[in-house]
């Protein structure tokens, strides 16, 4: 009689295992960079071509953090391929954390620009330093 294995000791080995994370991890990174690339695009769109003016500034807006989200997820996916401590993901999410310091924040009210230039830069900072950082399995 097969008894079902418990869930350490699954069918699937270590091999596929790994495999699916960087195969989610490359479907990730790209889609997100893509959407990234869309949701900025639609922002700076000025005369309208692509939507009316105030729906193409939302939905970029939208585009662009459904995209910064899929970037960090994909990066998990990378971390985990490459059994990394998941706290690496936390340099990706730094930008938000520079909300919640008061003196700081003053200054992204009075520089707004601040914020977007770190949200696009820290998904392609963390990309780069995933790649170079050994995998440990």
């Amino acid at each position: 009689m097969d008894y079902p294995l418990p869930y350490h000791r699954s069918r699937h080995h270590r091999s596929h295992r790994g495999a699916r994370y960087r195969r989610n991890a490359a479907i990730g990174i790209i889609l997100g960079i893509t959407a990234i690339v869309c949701g900025i695009a639609l922002v700076l769109d000025r005369r309208g071509l692509l939507l009316p003016r105030p729906t193409a500034f939302f939905s970029g807006i939208i585009v662009f953090f459904v995209g910064y989200c899929t970037v960090i997820a994909g990066c998990w996916s990378w971390v985990k391929a490459k059994a990394l401590n998941d706290a690496i993901l936390i340099i990706g999410l730094a930008p938000i954390f520079l909300l919640f310091i008061p003196f700081v924040r003053l200054l992204l009210f009075i520089a707004p620009q601040l914020i977007v230039v770190g949200m696009i830069m820290m998904p392609l900072i963390l990309i780069s330093i995933i790649a170079v950082l050994p995998s440990q399995r």
